[in-house]
């Protein structure tokens, strides 16, 4: 039976081996980082990856709007195949396939609905969307095989649990009228903020201590990753631009956990002695008195 004018199917080359795209799919903490669409997350409540298991999950949308997801896995091929069952509505079924081309993967998804009008309603939004949910596949598989691994020697590591979600977390960090609430701790002030939102755009800040001082940032982005990583660096200026008086670089990650993120910034810097120096000016305390304040801030006026 010809089934074509219920089904979405979506199809993508991904330049991944199929192991590494297939275990994107069977291993939670890796699906819940990028499952959904750009600015979503997820809370997962049950996963088993097997046939006649159940996956149950809140997907988080970026305005805060909590959506409740019931599925069912039908079969798993690994790591050729899965099929699933959509439970909730709008109910469809899945027919995920991953063709093997040696260092890439061809990936197709192939959702199934009801009817035609269940079909013509879902595609407003799920062609973008999957467009979308597969972007976010391919940079987690990219970063994971450029992961930086902090140096003791040269690094100094930031690492909290915090119960805000990702997204709102990228929001504190990249929206500048929310950054100057929290970036330093009281009683300093962030007085300006500029953020050109790419690589190789601009991350310029003004912090005025209390005695008036002001003492300047500038910098530009290495890579943005929308809800997940920041890199940004007082190494260089806007476009790349080599600066007179470089400091350090600063990996910012947001990964999802349970209800919350792990929070992680890294400090990268280019000998021990900078890195001394940095630690003494009070790293530790001073980034996290300014964690404290973002969550107290996005708590306070943005939930």
């Amino acid at each position: 039976m010809d089934q074509s004018d219920r089904q979405i199917i979506t199809t993508r080359i991904i330049g991944h081996s199929r192991d590494a795209v297939f275990n994107a799919w069977a291993d939670p903490k890796l699906l819940a980082q990028w499952w959904g669409p750009h600015g979503f997350t997820n809370t997962f409540e049950d996963f088993y990856f097997k046939p006649g298991g159940v996956w149950n999950f809140v997907m988080h949308g970026p305005d805060g709007t909590n959506y409740q997801n019931h599925i069912r896995f039908v079969e798993i091929h690994s790591p050729r195949i899965v099929i699933l069952e959509h439970l909730s509505i709008p109910h469809f079924h899945v027919r995920a396939t991953f063709d093997d081309l040696g260092k890439r993967t061809k990936i197709s998804y192939q959702a199934t609905f009801d009817s035609i009008g269940d079909c013509e309603e879902a595609k407003k939004y799920a062609i973008e969307a999957n467009e979308q949910n597969l972007d976010r596949l391919t940079s987690l598989l990219d970063r994971g095989s450029n992961e930086y691994t902090p140096n003791p020697k040269l690094d100094l590591v930031l690492e909290r649990f915090v119960e805000l979600p990702p997204n709102l977390m990228w929001q504190a960090w990249t929206q500048p009228e929310i950054l100057k609430h929290w970036f330093c701790p009281r009683p300093w002030k962030a007085i300006s903020c500029e953020i050109d939102l790419r690589p190789g755009g601009i991350f310029n800040t003004i912090m005025r201590s209390p005695e008036g001082k002001d003492s300047p940032l500038y910098g530009c982005f290495l890579e943005v990753v929308e809800n997940n990583r920041l890199v940004w660096t007082d190494t260089l200026l806007a476009n790349y631009r080599p600066a007179q008086n470089p400091f350090f670089t600063a990996i910012v990650t947001f990964e999802p956990h349970d209800k919350g993120t792990k929070y992680r910034a890294v400090a990268i810097h280019k000998d021990e002695v900078i890195r001394k120096q940095h630690e003494e000016m009070g790293f530790h305390h001073g980034w996290s008195v300014a964690l404290e304040q973002l969550v107290e801030y996005m708590k306070r006026h943005v939930l």
